[in-house]
């Protein structure tokens, strides 16, 4: 049938990172074309030291926007932009994650 359109590779990995965000812990993740933010349920399965690492050593791009919200400033061009720096993001907080379970 050919290729699978640009909209249906999109709907995927948007399946994909909400599957991942789910076991993580994630209720919610909003990005637009200069950041977004990543809200967490009351207990979420991440590597907690990495996300603190992350906000110290990165403070102009990481900050907590209340007690279960991540706020990140991030150009984005593209919607493919954004799911690869989300799907990264979320990739480094879960490696520590993942021996918890």
């Amino acid at each position: 049938f050919g290729l699978l359109p640009d909209a249906v590779k999109t709907l995927f990995s948007v399946t994909e990172l909400k599957q991942q965000a789910e076991k993580l812990g994630i209720r919610k993740i909003e990005a637009n074309a200069g950041g977004g933010r990543i809200i967490f349920s009351a207990e979420p399965h991440i590597d907690t030291g990495r996300l603190i690492n992350l906000i110290q050593t990165q403070a102009k791009r990481y900050k907590f926007d209340g007690v279960d919200k991540l706020r990140f400033i991030q150009p984005f061009e593209n919607t493919e932009q954004k799911l690869e720096f989300i799907h990264s993001l979320m990739d480094m907080l879960s490696l520590g994650a993942e021996s918890k379970t």
